[in-house]
């Protein structure tokens, strides 16, 4: 599928992608992209599915920073939903 946006916000919206940010911020940050369009720049970054490693050791690391300290321990589950 041939994409027609823009160089820089085609390469800026892969690394986000790479970088692990959501599908919400990146639609939001660059309004030439629509949710079909997200589809394929995820398909072009090599990242095929939802629940890849990288994002569930992203969220695996999170949490055990804030479980290893114990005076923020309530906000745990606050960190790892959003």
């Amino acid at each position: 599928m041939k994409l027609t946006i823009a160089p820089e916000d085609y390469q800026l919206a892969i690394d986000m992608i790479k970088l692990g940010f959501r599908k919400n911020v990146i639609l939001s940050e660059i309004p030439a992209i629509s949710p079909r369009m997200y589809g394929c720049l995820r398909n072009d970054s090599g990242i095929d599915n939802e629940d890849n490693d990288f994002t569930l050791g992203r969220l695996r690391k999170i949490s055990t920073i804030l479980a290893n300290q114990h005076d923020k321990r309530s906000a745990t589950d606050f960190y790892m939903y959003i």
